[in-house]
């Protein structure tokens, strides 16, 4: 009888070893939720640029299993997602997503021992302790911080036009707008309605000089612009950090005076080989989305073959560590906030 005993446990401790070195082996799942349908569907093209060019960088991208999911755009098709990457055994999820379609989803990190890192994701009620998710985008309350401060040095007052789409950004983008530009607000609010949204600006529009258009849509946003530059040739137009300047610039029919912001250490920059090598494969510079996608990756990579695949070890290491990544020294606070920072710039 101690005999058998003894030979069962040796049989399951060697079940046990080998299923650990198994484990090991075997590729860590990364997972993805992205809008890879609706009008914002291309911005997805630069987050799969992002996990492609990693692949091609990274030798270490071999032990990564990356797991893309479709958001569809909606809340329902979100919350898909997110169940078919926990059912996979994804342990480590990247958003590259919206504010409104993650909020959900994050009460639900921690319950499920899920680690989440936010590449798109501004809200600032996502900042809180212990939560399971970290964020390489800024708060949206330091972006727009950074908006106000360099339009208190440019203008007195201007007029806000908000979308309707996304709201958990938009609205908490002007609540913190507000709270930091010290000159005169006009807004004006669109409507998802027959009304086109054209006519809409139409009778929001009365001749300001500076507008910020906190529109979800780089296409509305073009559409807005090109339309109030046709009556005031010299308007400026303020855009938000996730409408791409590049692809905006496309299509504008006046690109002159538009203000845009970016994240300092993802600007381009000749003598990293990410930025070369993506100009020379897609005949662009990356997005955020990219850049975010691609440094993301780069710290879970880092982390797991240092610090191993277990959660809490995974969790604690975004803590404990700076990490070196191609576009910088990375860093989060005890809230889970990097240390990115953004600046703005003018077009032509």
């Amino acid at each position: 009888m101690k005999k058998n005993i003894k030979i069962l446990s040796i049989t399951l401790g060697a079940i046990l070893i080998i299923y650990v070195i198994y484990s090991i082996m075997m590729p860590f799942k990364v997972g993805v939720i992205a809008s890879l349908n609706g009008n914002e569907a291309f911005m997805v093209s630069d987050t799969i640029n992002g996990i492609e060019l990693f692949k091609k960088l990274n030798p270490d991208s071999k032990k990564l299993e990356i797991i893309i999911e479709d958001d569809g755009g909606n809340i329902k098709d979100a919350q898909k997602a997110f169940e078919k990457l926990k059912r996979k055994g994804v342990r480590v999820i990247l958003f590259d997503s919206s504010s409104t379609l993650f909020e959900p989803i994050y009460r639900k990190l921690k319950d499920e021992k899920i680690i989440g890192i936010g590449i798109s994701i501004t809200a600032d009620k996502f900042k809180n302790k212990n939560d399971n998710f970290f964020r390489l985008n800024i708060s949206n309350e330091n972006e727009q911080k950074a908006i106000a401060k360099y339009l208190n040095k440019t203008t007195d007052e201007l007029l806000v036009i908000k979308d309707f789409e996304n709201p958990l950004y938009i609205n908490n983008s002007f609540v913190n707008f507000k709270k930091y530009y010290n000159g005169k607000i006009y807004y004006g609010v669109l409507k998802n309605s027959d009304i086109s949204i054209l006519e809409q600006v139409k009778n929001i529009y009365e001749g300001q000089n500076f507008v910020y258009l906190l529109i979800n849509s780089v296409t509305n946003t073009a559409m807005i612009a090109n339309y109030l530059k046709s009556i005031n040739k010299d308007v400026y137009i303020v855009i938000t950090p996730w409408i791409d300047k590049n692809q905006l610039s496309d299509l504008l029919n006046v690109k002159k005076n538009v203000i845009y912001s970016y994240y300092l250490r993802y600007k381009p920059r000749e003598d990293v080989e990410f930025f070369v090598k993506y100009k020379e494969l897609y005949q662009r510079e990356p997005t955020i989305y990219a850049c975010g996608t691609y440094e993301a990756l780069e710290v879970i990579s880092k982390i797991i073959k240092n610090k191993g695949r277990e959660v809490n070890a995974i969790r604690d290491s975004f803590f404990k560590y700076r990490f070196k990544t191609t576009f910088g020294e990375l860093s989060f606070d005890e809230y889970g906030e990097s240390n990115h920072t953004i600046q703005l710039g003018v077009l032509e």
